[in-house]
C-alpha cells in the first residue's frame, strides 16, 4: 500500500506564517527589555533585531522594518541580548566596578547604566553613560549636582538585582558642611573654699569674694553630612561667671582659760586702761555674779553667753572671731561695753546691785 503524500502548503503561506512568528518574537523581546528598565539605546537594538529577522520578508515588510534605527553593531548587541535573555540574564553594556571607593569628579565612569544618588540635591535617578567614556563630574552636572571640595563622592558596585538590569555602578554624593557654631548658656557662680591655717576652725568660714552669675560661651566646629551632625569639636569656651571664695580656718582652738586664768588676763587689761585695783575688784564681783568667769557660761533663759554674758553671743565677734572660746576676746568686748555704758567697772557693779543686771 502506497503511503499518502504529505499535504504541502503554498510557499507564500509558509512565508507569511514565519514572518508573523518573527514579528511576535520581536514584540516579546521588546516587552522584556522594557520590563527591566532598558534604555532608549536598548530599544534601538530591538529595532535592529526586527530588521534582521524581517530580512526574508517581501519588499514592503522589509522596507518598513528598515525604517527603525540600526547598525551592524546594534544588530550584534541585539543578538547577544536575545541569547542573554534566553538564558535568564539581562544584557550588560559595560563591566561593573568591583569595589566601593571614594572618587573625584574627574574619575572616569564605566560605560553603561549608572545610578545617581544625591540626597541633599534631591536627586535619585538612573542614567546611561553611552559608549563614550565620561567622568563623574559630567554625569552629576547633567543632573545639576555640583559638589564642592568638602563633599564626598562614592562609587559603589551594583547590587545583584541592579546588575541583572544592566547597572554597572552607583554614584552617591554626600553633602559635607563644616561650620563654626556659637552657643551661649546661663552660667551659675560656683564656690571655692580655701583653707587658712592661721584662722581658728571654730571661727567658721569667711567670704573673701562674692560670687556672680554669668554667661558661658562655647564655639564648636560642627560637621554635617547630608544635614546630619557627624562630628563636634570644641574650639573655645569662655565663662563670665565669678566664683565665690570662702576661707575656712584649720587652726585648732586653744584650750579655754579657766576662771583664774581669765581673771589674770582681766587684771592686766584693767591696769592697761588706767583703772586701779578698786575697779578690778568691782569687775571681779560683777562677773562672779554673771558667769563665774567661765568662757562657756550660758544663761538658759536669755541665751547670754561667756564671761561678760553678751546677748546675743555674736556681739562679741566685733572683738574677734574666736569669741566663743577665747577669754581674752570676751574680756576685751566686756570692758569696751562697760566703758561705753557705765564708764567704769564700779559703775556697772553699782547698777547690777540696784537692778540685778547690767
Amino acid at each position: 500500500m502506497t503511503s499518502p503524500r504529505p499535504h504541502s502548503e503554498p510557499t507564500s503561506t509558509l512565508d507569511t506564517r514565519a514572518a508573523r512568528h518573527r514579528a511576535e518574537h520581536a514584540r516579546r523581546l521588546r516587552r522584556r527589555l522594557m520590563g527591566i528598565g532598558a534604555t532608549v539605546g536598548g530599544l534601538a537594538v530591538v529595532g535592529g533585531i526586527a530588521v534582521a529577522q524581517a530580512s526574508s520578508l517581501g519588499s514592503t515588510a522589509a522596507d518598513a522594518a528598515a525604517a527603525s534605527p540600526s547598525s551592524t553593531t546594534a544588530l550584534d548587541r541585539g543578538q547577544h541580548a536575545s541569547r542573554d535573555l534566553t538564558n535568564g540574564r539581562a544584557p550588560l553594556t559595560g563591566t561593573p566596578i568591583s569595589a566601593k571607593k571614594s572618587v573625584k569628579t574627574s574619575t572616569t565612569l564605566p560605560t553603561g547604566t549608572i545610578h545617581v544618588v544625591a540626597t541633599s540635591w534631591k536627586v535619585r535617578t538612573t542614567t546611561a553613560t553611552g559608549t563614550t567614556p565620561t567622568t563623574v563630574g559630567k554625569v552629576l552636572a547633567a543632573h545639576d549636582v555640583r559638589p564642592d571640595s568638602n563633599d564626598q563622592i562614592v562609587l559603589t558596585p551594583p547590587a545583584a538585582a541592579d546588575k541583572k538590569a544592566g547597572v554597572v555602578a552607583t554614584v552617591t554624593v554626600h553633602k559635607v558642611q563644616v561650620a563654626n557654631k556659637t552657643t551661649k548658656t546661663a552660667s551659675k557662680a560656683g564656690t571655692v573654699v580655701k583653707k587658712d591655717s592661721s584662722r581658728l576652725a571654730s571661727a567658721g568660714t569667711k567670704v573673701t569674694r562674692a560670687g556672680k552669675n554669668g554667661v558661658k560661651t562655647t564655639v564648636q566646629r560642627v560637621t554635617t553630612v547630608d544635614g546630619k551632625v557627624t562630628d563636634r569639636k570644641t574650639l573655645k569656651t569662655t565663662d563670665t561667671a565669678v566664683d565665690a571664695i570662702l576661707v575656712k580656718g584649720t587652726k585648732a582652738d586653744p584650750k579655754p582659760a579657766g576662771p583664774s586664768g581669765a581673771k589674770a588676763i582681766a587684771a592686766a587689761m584693767v591696769s592697761a586702761r588706767g583703772w586701779g585695783s578698786d575697779q578690778f575688784q568691782c569687775l571681779v564681783n560683777l562677773w562672779n555674779r554673771e558667769s563665774g568667769w567661765s568662757v562657756t557660761a550660758t544663761n538658759a533663759s536669755s541665751g547670754a553667753y561667756g564671761i561678760p554674758q553678751s546677748l546675743p553671743a555674736s556681739k562679741m565677734a566685733s572683738a574677734g572671731a574666736d569669741y566663743r572660746t577665747n577669754a581674752k576676746t570676751q574680756i576685751t568686748w566686756g570692758l569696751n561695753y562697760i566703758a561705753g555704758s557705765y564708764g567704769t567697772p564700779c559703775g556697772a557693779w553699782g547698777h547690777s546691785q540696784a537692778t540685778g543686771w547690767y
